[in-house]
């Protein structure tokens, strides 16, 4: 079958498809550049909250780090000891941080554990392994190489939690 001729003036009435024009991307009214405004406001308020955050929260990462050094150096009995005389050292570089120095520079045995008690949620430094901080601070060696294992866990799992936890 053939297509039948197309008669000569039936294509004069034809014209082009007509495009739309795109559509614009500023807005089309006043109250989208407010809402642009404000929504650009609070993206850049929370960037600057997070990275101050960040920034303030550097030393518990540190300290943080710190103190895993100083876990791996305490399964060696050759660095035992001297892995534990650094716990109550980072402790109170870490308390420096947060308060002045005229308040906790001086302070140690009893009223050192309550301090970090009110930096902590309990008793955890008076009457949990947080005690054993001055005794490792001031004993002998061989007070030190009497702390049992389990006990030095007991420490150190409670450290960690204050590094991440505490207040000031």
């Amino acid at each position: 079958m053939t297509p039948a001729p197309i008669p000569p003036g039936a294509l004069a009435g034809l014209h082009d498809n007509v495009v739309p024009e795109p559509v614009s991307l500023f807005p089309a009214t006043p109250a989208w550049l407010v809402v642009l405004a404000l929504l650009l406001g609070a993206l850049v308020w929370t960037v600057v909250r997070v990275l101050q955050r960040h920034r303030r929260s550097l030393y518990r990462r540190q300290a943080a780090a710190e103190l895993r050094g100083i876990e791996a150096r305490l399964r060696s009995a050759a660095t035992r000891q001297a892995a534990l005389a650094e716990l109550p050292v980072l402790v109170k570089r870490v308390v420096l941080h947060l308060a002045p120095r005229e308040e906790v520079a001086a302070l140690s045995g009893p009223s050192w554990l309550a301090f970090l008690d009110r930096t902590w949620k309990g008793n955890a430094f008076r009457a949990g392994p947080g005690r054993l901080l001055p005794e490792i601070g001031y004993g002998t060696p061989a007070r030190l190489a009497a702390i049992q294992p389990a006990e030095v866990q007991g420490l150190l799992a409670l450290l960690q939690a204050w590094l991440r936890g505490h207040r000031s």
